[in-house]
């Protein structure tokens, strides 16, 4: 008889055979901007070679400050990105940075060892 694994145990043996194969690197989440998905402290893994996707978590430089950010990406129109936290700051605030600042998209939460699902369906803005 076969042994039947859930998907995210082999998406989780892939993503930690490439943080050994060096085709990851470990980032730590700083505040809650990304919670109950991401939360303060959390060391995450990145791809960055993986092209980002509507959905997708992404590491992105700020429009305006010297620091990255862990946001979804809400749409890609124009060349520039819209990004979205559940509980922090997101495009609306701090504009759409250029689609060439985003670094990486965010695989997998090395913390609590389970893979970072997208989030396919963007929510409405807040008003």
């Amino acid at each position: 008889m076969a042994l039947m694994l859930p998907p995210w145990v082999l998406r989780s043996a892939r993503e930690l055979a490439a943080l050994a194969a060096g085709k990851r690197t470990k980032t730590r989440v700083l505040g809650d901007s990304m919670a109950p998905t991401l939360t303060d402290g959390e060391v995450v893994l990145v791809h960055h070679d993986a092209p980002p996707t509507v959905g997708d978590i992404v590491v992105c430089k700020h429009p305006w400050r010297e620091i990255d950010v862990i946001k979804y990406l809400r749409a890609d129109d124009d060349g520039y990105a819209n990004l979205w936290s559940p509980d922090g700051d997101h495009s609306q605030q701090f504009g759409r940075p250029p689609l060439s600042a985003i670094s990486g998209v965010v695989t997998f939460n090395l913390s609590r060892r389970r893979p970072v699902p997208p989030h396919r369906q963007p929510p409405p803005w807040d008003t």
